[in-house]
């Protein structure tokens, strides 16, 4: 039946020539249509271009058979599970207790018994994908408190992510948030203690290099920021030759009024200047301001450009307890799922300002480990590792 009703809509439409049905069949199916379309590591946006132009003065009447070929081909691109049919990994990353005069002052003061063996958080942990690291930690911790987090996480099975600047500080600009100057050596430290980075998390490059219009923002134009991210990732890769790069955005920040476009754009310049798109977005929400129309408009772009998009669930900064911030963190995530329709690929359970206080014991309901683990159970979800890990 559907098939059939695809066929139906197509019989409708007025193609003059091959190449018409074609760029509507492409764009119905996420391919790219052009140097910024939607994403499609399958079939390069290059030979699209090549191609389209071949087959633009194709009378469409010569080449019925091919019509109906793309139909079924169509059908079946449509019939296949999108992402966001997926259960959602889950991702922690609390804030550890190394001080930042210049933001939030606090954090999880029972931070490092995370990494003790023991039964604390194990039934929580068997959900956790990925465990992210604060550069600050990464810098300032001893060598005991960060080999200890390293070796745990092996034990675990947990990957390791860092979130840093990938772009770099200048003389005149860019001594804000997503630059940084010490990222491969933060990452050699990791891998002197016998880690390894399996992702690194760019600190929201477009916003703080591209929109911010502070006294520290570059303003970069989207390809020199590109290229300048690009060299980072480079240079990263050559010390963790499988890690992966995510990029991270505060959604409610940008102030142009094409931003979702923007973001789009800046994806695709990401990925011809490195070689390969990032591996996900997560956005970053400010949930006192309206917050539902730009959420929905970004995952409607990301979702067709076929880029996993991860969620931040959080409180807010100035929760009175522990307990405050674990609601509003599930309640955001919750309204999340009402809005777009479905959980996000990934959520991540994050926090840089003082609470909650406690990530531990994983049974007490104002924990950050508790948190987690009723997330996994309400939806059901698989353990990330297999049964010992």
């Amino acid at each position: 039946m559907k098939l059939r009703g695809t066929l139906n809509a197509i019989a409708r439409l007025n193609f003059n020539t091959l190449g018409e049905f074609a760029l509507w069949a492409f764009q119905s199916t996420g391919y790219p249509t052009g140097p910024h379309g939607r994403r499609s590591p399958g079939f390069p946006a290059y030979l699209w271009s090549g191609l389209s132009g071949f087959i633009s003065k194709i009378p469409l009447s010569r080449y019925s058979g091919v019509l109906i070929v793309a139909s079924v081909c169509l059908f079946a691109a449509d019939s296949a599970p999108a992402a966001s049919d997926q259960k959602p990994q889950l991702w922690f990353a609390p804030k550890d207790p190394i001080p930042r005069p210049a933001i939030y002052s606090g954090g999880s003061t029972d931070y490092l018994a995370l990494f003790n063996s023991g039964p604390s958080w194990e039934d929580a942990a068997k959900y956790v994908s990925v465990f992210k690291l604060y550069p600050q930690f990464v810098s300032r911790a001893s060598d005991e408190d960060l080999g200890r987090v390293v070796r745990d996480l092996e034990r675990r099975g947990i990957p390791l992510a860092i979130e840093i600047g990938i772009l770099h500080q200048r003389q005149t600009c860019g001594h804000i948030e997503g630059h940084d100057n010490n990222q491969v050596d933060l990452g050699k430290r990791i891998q002197r203690l016998g880690g390894e980075v399996a992702y690194f998390v760019a600190d929201e490059p477009l916003y703080f290099g591209h929109s911010f219009a502070g006294k520290q923002g570059c303003r970069d134009p989207l390809p020199s920021l590109a290229e300048e991210a690009a060299g980072t990732a480079r240079a990263f890769r050559a010390v963790f030759p499988n890690v992966k790069f995510v990029e991270t955005e505060p959604i409610s920040n940008f102030q142009e009024p094409d931003w979702v476009e923007l973001i789009g754009r800046w994806h695709a310049e990401f990925a011809r200047a490195f070689g390969e798109p990032f591996s996900s977005f997560t956005i970053d929400v400010n949930w006192q301001q309206p917050w539902r129309e730009r959420v929905s408009a970004i995952v409607a772009r990301m979702r067709a450009d076929r880029m996993p998009i991860g969620l931040i669930c959080n409180g807010d900064p100035r929760e009175p307890t522990d307990q405050a911030w674990i609601d509003h963190a599930r309640q955001r995530c919750e309204a999340f799922e009402r809005v777009t329709g479905a959980p996000p690929d990934i959520v991540v359970f994050q926090s840089w300002v003082p609470r909650p206080t406690h990530v531990l014991p994983e049974d007490a309901p104002d924990s950050f480990t508790h948190l987690i683990l009723e997330y996994a159970r309400s939806h059901h979800l698989p353990p990330a590792r297999p049964e010992g890990r």
